[in-house]
Formats: structure tokens, sequence, C-alpha cells
């Protein structure tokens, strides 16, 4: 079992808080995307875009894991 993923209030080049968007210790950005319901976006660190979408804020940690292993594996 992997410790809890920790994030915090990702912020702008001016040090200003960006609103519903963190950024995880190990560099995955999520935000919040305020559609018809609400969604969230999950981008590995570098990535242009977004890797994966939910519906449920409990499952980023799981996404973000399966992502990890995913990365590790030799292609």
């Amino acid at each position: 079992m992997s410790d809890k993923l920790r994030w915090r209030q990702k912020r702008d080049r001016d040090n200003k808080p960006i609103n519903d968007c963190w950024i995880t210790e190990c560099g995955y950005t999520v935000a919040l995307c305020r559609l018809p319901n609400n969604r969230y976006t999950v981008s590995a660190p570098g990535g242009i875009a977004p890797f994966a979408y939910t519906n449920e804020r409990d499952d980023i940690e799981a996404l973000i894991q399966a992502h990890k292993e995913a990365q590790a594996v030799p292609a």
C-alpha cells in the first residue's frame, strides 16, 4: 500500500493561486473543470494534455498510481 498522495494548490508564474488546480508532490496536475457536471482532469509531469478524466475525486490517486506503474514498464 502506498502513502497517501499529497497535493497543494498550483500557482502561476507570479506565485498567485490558480483556482481549482492542484499539483502533487510528484508533479502531477489535477484540475477541476466545471462543465455541466464537475470533472477532474489529471496530467502527468511535463504533459501537455490530460491522460485521465474522472467525475470522482476519490479516483484520482488510483489513476496516478496506475499511470506511474505503466510508465515503469519497459516497452
